[in-house]
């Protein structure tokens, strides 16, 4: 009997567990709405910061070019408007371009209040060498930061069970920062 209470605390406590981290950008920092595509243009740096966490982010690229692979990492994304409606993204290594897409308006993407979002959607499954099973979510959006980088934002998280008993549910934002280099095309 003895040990039977300490192990109900536990198993209440993993059963109303939960997570919730948030690597955003301070808020003084945070954002500027988007107001038209003229704002975007620029060349940007292809690798990213994450400044709570202090470290690299994903290659820009990753997103603007996420069936393409480099032999290296561009450095540089410009940014150009050869239309009114429609946003180019070169990526750049060594000064040469590797790779070209272009954006168009109201087909490829949409400004929702000052923001850009990205479609990810929702995710489920269990790796078969893992021990618990879930459902999750990730969205992302693009927005400019007050001092004109571009700032990729990331909210994820997700429910599951593990060991088929305990359930658990957690929550994340990360902010990815773009530096903008040059602010025309």
């Amino acid at each position: 009997m003895k040990n039977t209470i300490p192990f109900l605390a536990v198993v209440c406590l993993a059963l109303l567990a939960g997570c919730v981290a948030d690597n955003r950008i301070p808020s003084a920092e945070r954002e500027r709405k988007i107001v038209g595509l003229a704002e975007l243009a620029g060349t940007y740096r292809n690798v990213g910061w994450c400044p709570a966490l202090e470290c690299d982010a994903a290659p820009l690229t990753d997103v603007l070019f996420p069936r393409k692979r480099f032999a290296q990492v561009p450095d540089k994304i410009c940014v150009t408007l050869p239309g009114r409606k429609t946003v180019r993204c070169e990526a750049l290594a060594d000064g040469a371009v590797v790779a070209v897409r272009e954006f168009v308006e109201g087909r490829d993407f949409r400004i929702e209040d000052g923001r850009i979002p990205i479609s990810v959607g929702p995710a489920a499954g269990a790796a078969s060498d893992s021990a618990s099973v879930g459902v999750g979510f990730k969205s992302k959006v693009l927005f400019l930061s007050s001092t004109g980088d571009v700032v990729l934002s990331t909210h994820s998280g997700g429910v599951g069970v593990f060991l088929m008993f305990l359930p658990y549910a957690g929550t994340g934002y990360d902010d990815s920062v773009y530096k903008r280099i040059e602010k025309k095309g």
